[in-house]
């Protein structure tokens, strides 16, 4: 069995990754809630992978924690992948690709008593994967106007500066691949006139191809253990130049199949088989600290907020 812990909000990305690889095997995977587990008495037995991470407020990333521990503790031969207490988050990935030479483009968040070293930039959340607040700002006056017109300054929001990444003919080329376990798995490739690339872009590219391929694995695989991310997507692209430029890690991406049949579920269905080695035991969820009393739950969201790290 192999468990995916995620947001209730969320599990529909699991459910449509489910539904991929039963397609190229007989898949035993479960979807659990972090919201049920306070209501559960035990976890199945197999391997286990933290997803959502990125999404979790302060509070859900402590349970996650313990949760985490108690599955080692329970069950140690048991394989877990993307451990909560050291997945970097958007803000600490980027800021930690630009310090290695990786991205030529850092990030700073809002309410930081510093401001961009170049323009221009754009503003996004950390924690969600809806894209781009805003349309590329380009001085420190629009970023102020712009910022402003948000609200309130929020921890959660973050100015990342923009990078040209359009070749000779000015197409925008945008890359995604399934880390699973060390493994890397090209997936997404899309192209676009705009620099906002979602969903499949506006301009004809080799998506069955570039999964075939699987041009860029190599490179990738160190950009994940970076980011102490043993599954998720990958989303990057490169410079005129050729440079690599990690745009983001989603530990819990929707899987959508690029053509009928597709290549890459066959091999994503593979990578995850090989997770769960059947081996570990039922893990007793009674005493899990985080099943704390409502009383101080309320007690600990309310120090949450005021510190900033929790929105309403």
């Amino acid at each position: 069995m192999l468990s995916f812990f995620v947001l209730e909000r969320n599990r529909g990305c699991v459910d449509r990754l489910r539904s991929q690889v039963r397609e190229a095997g007989d898949a035993d995977v479960s979807v659990i809630t972090y919201e049920s587990v306070r209501r559960r008495a035990t976890l199945p037995a197999g391997a286990y992978v933290f997803s959502d991470l990125e999404r979790l407020n302060a509070y859900q990333r402590l349970e996650a924690e313990a949760l985490y521990t108690r599955i080692k503790e329970a069950a140690p031969a048991a394989v877990i992948l993307n451990n909560p207490y050291r997945v970097l988050r958007r803000y600490g990935l980027l800021r930690r690709l630009h310090q290695a030479g990786v991205n030529e483009f850092n990030t700073y968040r809002v309410d930081e008593v510093r401001w961009p070293a170049t323009y221009p930039v754009f503003l996004r959340e950390e924690c969600e994967h809806n894209g781009h607040l805003t349309s590329l700002l380009h001085s420190r006056e629009e970023l102020e106007a712009a910022i402003s017109a948000l609200g309130v300054p929020r921890p959660d929001r973050l100015i990342v500066e923009y990078v040209d990444m359009r070749d000779s003919s000015g197409v925008y080329r945008k890359f995604g691949a399934m880390g699973v376990g060390g493994t890397v798995l090209a997936r997404n490739f899309y192209s676009s006139k705009h620099w906002v690339i979602k969903d499949r872009g506006d301009v004809e590219c080799d998506q069955v191809g570039h999964i075939s391929t699987n041009p860029h694995a190599a490179i990738l695989a160190p950009m994940l253990r970076l980011a102490n991310i043993d599954y998720g997507r990958i989303d990057y692209g490169f410079t005129p130049a050729g440079r690599l430029q990690v745009f983001e890690i989603n530990t819990n991406p929707l899987v959508t199949a690029v053509s009928d049949p597709d290549p890459g579920v066959e091999s994503l269905w593979k990578a995850l088989s090989e997770i769960d080695t059947g081996h570990g035991a039922d893990v007793p969820l009674a005493g899990l600290p985080g099943r704390r009393p409502r009383r101080w739950q309320r007690i600990v969201r309310g120090i949450a907020r005021r510190a900033g790290v929790l929105t309403p």
